[in-house]
């Protein structure tokens, strides 16, 4: 009856004789129930999926605030203090007198915090012209506290000591906005402590007067200067004590340009290095030590070596 066909949803039927739903208005209503049932269930799970998040959230927030208020505040504090408690250091290490610079090697609290040993306060005045080079103290300068000077503000002076863990340098800060605009024509290195046994390394272009009111000069060594003062030309890669004897030199570098420099290696432990001093052809530094199976390289430079006063090196 095609009446009835039409009140009806129509029907195919499978291999099994069970019913499937066309697309017809009994489908389509059942289809639509469907959707907005699975729209119904989806509102719910996303409010609460909401509620959860917006939980997490509050719970992550109230975690930081209490982090930053109990450990995060202390934990800034501190660091903005070291940075301040530096800055001042930086500050305070250098100053300026008149137009003299000053650097004053006490004020750097990692260089003698931790020297049991002291330097008598009686002893006799000394004072004593230094160029370029490395100096002994007992050998070249008495132990004493020390007070440098020099015109050079290019200056550079370092201690180094390795049986009293010091190793210290001082240089112009002429970079400083407040030091510049003052004008500085000469620098003053203070409070120098010299134990026995270190060496003073000095670089400057001008010669540098060291000054000391406690020399212990009943401590030097009597060492004898050496009777001939020889004068050898090395090439590049020369080993002491294989392509010329080992000992002190003062050593002259006569450069042929740019980045000239010499460096010294003992097998794998480094020794230093000399640079020609900047807008100098010709530069010396005095006192070099070069001990057995100590390696010479260089470029750009031209090298002459000539026996110190005193050979401080001790044969093997």
């Amino acid at each position: 009856n095609n009446d009835a066909s039409n009140s009806f949803s129509e029907v195919d039927l499978n291999s099994n004789g069970e019913e499937i739903l066309n697309n017809s208005s009994y489908g389509e209503e059942l289809y639509e129930q469907e959707i907005q049932q699975q729209k119904h269930q989806n509102y719910n799970v996303s409010k609460g999926t909401n509620k959860t998040s917006k939980f997490k959230k509050y719970i992550i927030i109230v975690f930081i605030v209490i982090f930053t208020i109990y450990i995060g505040v202390p934990i800034i504090a501190t660091g903005v203090e070291k940075v301040v408690y530096g800055f001042k250091e930086f500050q305070s290490r250098n100053t300026v007198e008149g137009n003299t610079e000053i650097v004053d090697f006490s004020k750097d609290e990692n260089k003698y915090s931790d020297i049991e040993k002291t330097i008598s306060e009686t002893g006799e005045n000394y004072s004593k012209t230094l160029e370029s080079g490395n100096y002994k103290v007992g050998v070249h300068i008495p132990e004493g506290v020390y007070t440098a000077k020099t015109s050079d503000t290019r200056s550079t002076v370092l201690i180094d000591d390795h049986e009293s863990e010091i190793y210290a340098y001082g240089y112009s800060e002429k970079t400083n906005q407040e030091i510049k605009d003052k004008k500085v024509k000469s620098i003053e290195y203070r409070n120098i402590y010299l134990f026995n046994g270190a060496t003073f390394k000095v670089e400057s272009i001008d010669s540098m007067e060291l000054i000391s009111e406690n020399a212990q000069i009943s401590t030097l060594k009597k060492l004898e200067p050496n009777a001939v003062r020889e004068t050898i030309e090395i090439k590049n890669g020369s080993i002491a004590g294989i392509d010329f004897p080992e000992g002190t030199y003062d050593i002259e570098l006569i450069s042929l340009g740019d980045n000239a420099t010499i460096f010294k290696y003992a097998g794998y432990d480094y020794n230093g290095t000399i640079t020609t001093i900047e807008d100098e052809k010709i530069t010396t530094y005095y006192n070099v030590e070069f001990k057995k199976g100590t390696k010479a390289t260089f470029e750009n430079v031209e090298v002459k070596f000539t026996t110190s006063e005193f050979n401080t090196v001790e044969s093997e």
